[in-house]
């Protein structure tokens, strides 16, 4: 029995892609009108496009560099990371503004 598989992906193609399809889910659940905010489709959207170039950069290497496969380590870290700082943002902005908006009223 392989551990190190999941059906036909591996555990390591399912680190790099998960970022991507968290940042699909909750787009998904904004359209459908299940999240009030945008705040966390945008982060991941910020992620995502962040990132492509890197991975682009790393698939399409003609090198003999060894260490350019460590971007598909580190790159999903960076975006988890992202994601993270720009929804605290983003609702450090939604929270700030609903107070002012109160304050002014």
């Amino acid at each position: 029995m392989n551990y190190g598989t999941l059906g036909n992906f591996d555990w390591f193609q399912l680190w790099v892609l998960m970022p991507f399809v968290i940042a699909l889910i909750f787009a998904t659940l904004y359209l459908k009108g299940a999240l009030k905010s945008q705040v966390i489709p945008l982060s991941g959207a910020i992620t995502s496009l962040f990132a492509l170039p890197f991975y682009l950069a790393a698939y399409t290497y003609d090198g003999t560099d060894g260490q350019i496969s460590l971007i598909f380590i580190v790159i999903p870290v960076y975006q988890y990371i992202g994601l993270i700082v720009f929804c605290i943002i983003g609702y450090i902005t939604i929270f700030l503004r609903r107070a002012w908006n109160q304050k002014t009223k």
